[in-house]
């Protein structure tokens, strides 16, 4: 049985994203998860988005995130709730 998976294209930007780029980040304070505790998701959310927030591909990181409807992650400085209510 074959598998078919849609694979996201993520563009060139991405090579110059902050989080991805810098040795000091973890890239496990963009990922959302909803066993964890409200106060320790808020507290990961807030460290993310100040990464977001001085990040030369900001933009396109959230374009990216609102065209493929990413379901998880902060991406551009919205995490999951942010971009739903940013889409209503």
């Amino acid at each position: 049985m074959l598998i078919d998976l849609m694979i996201t294209p993520i563009g060139d930007w991405a090579a110059r994203a902050l989080c991805r780029i810098d040795n000091d980040v973890d890239p496990a304070l963009f990922d959302t998860d909803p066993l964890r505790s409200k106060k320790s998701m808020a507290i990961r959310d807030a460290a993310a988005k100040a990464i977001c927030a001085r990040c030369p591909v900001r933009d396109a990181c959230l374009d990216y995130a609102l065209s493929y409807n990413e379901p998880d992650s902060v991406y551009g400085g919205l995490n999951p709730a942010d971009r739903r209510m940013d889409r209503s």
